[in-house]
């Protein structure tokens, strides 16, 4: 489901208004009808359902909405996707209704030259605020939002670790604070992201028992320093070498 628009174009749903337009506060793209209607047809059906929302408004009527999930089934698991500008105070929903957050770091990264233009300056607080939400919650989910956004996930972690570009701008990374832990990223690109689509009984680690879906890369993985390629060396799908460099 769509609750709105992009943050770039003034489309993400705000509680005040644009700092670089006074008289608007972007579009809601799907009624609160039309999402309660669906979220009760989910319900019913038991269905997963992952929300696009990408302003503080979005996400606040998501999360308001999504306690009724809450309320039938506390392992409902139902996501939020982007949580890209969230209100502080609403940080706590996410874990008071067991909500997922399903991010994309180089998001962060690709909007960090306007992003303060339109939301101003306090809003940022809650602005790609991945560290702060994880806190709150315990788990994140991270992905590239291809196709979209690049599918590199060497990308990916560095915006997330570093918060910064392949450029290795700015120097002091964006808004560091709320970038992640190297484990904690990795998490949120396997387990983290097998428990939020039901999948962790068979994916997201390496046990006996699951799938081996595995990568032998070139270079070991490292949060620190300047942005360098990675490749994968050998490449292992469901426990069937699918590529290989000899």
């Amino acid at each position: 489901m769509f609750a709105d628009g992009a943050l770039g174009s003034r489309g993400a749903l705000l509680k005040k208004p644009y700092a670089d337009a006074h008289n608007h506060l972007g579009i809601q793209t799907t009624t609160p009808e039309e999402m309660n209607n669906l979220a009760d047809f989910c319900l019913k059906h038991g269905y997963q359902l992952n929300t696009h929302a990408i302003g503080d408004s979005s996400n606040a009527i998501l999360l308001n909405l999504y306690e009724k999930a809450f309320a039938a089934n506390q392992d409902h698991r139902w996501r939020i996707e982007h949580a890209q500008v969230v209100d502080p105070k609403d940080f706590e929903l996410f874990r008071k209704y067991n909500v997922f957050p399903s991010v994309q770091p180089t998001h962060a990264i690709s909007d960090m030259r306007w992003a303060e233009n339109r939301l101003g300056k306090d809003r940022m607080k809650g602005a790609y605020a991945y560290q702060s939400i994880l806190k709150e919650t315990g788990i994140i989910t991270i992905g590239t939002d291809f196709p979209f956004d690049r599918l590199n996930p060497f990308l990916t972690i560095f915006a997330a670790t570093q918060r910064k570009n392949t450029d290795n701008q700015p120097s002091g990374g964006f808004r560091l604070e709320d970038g992640l832990s190297l484990m904690d990223c990795l998490r949120g690109m396997t387990i983290w992201a097998a428990i939020a689509s039901f999948q962790e009984k068979y994916s997201g680690t390496l046990e006996k028992g699951k799938e081996a879906n595995l990568i032998l890369l070139e270079h070991p993985l490292n949060s620190g320093g300047s942005f360098r390629e990675n490749f994968s060396m050998l490449t292992v799908i469901k426990g069937e070498i699918v590529y290989r460099i000899d």
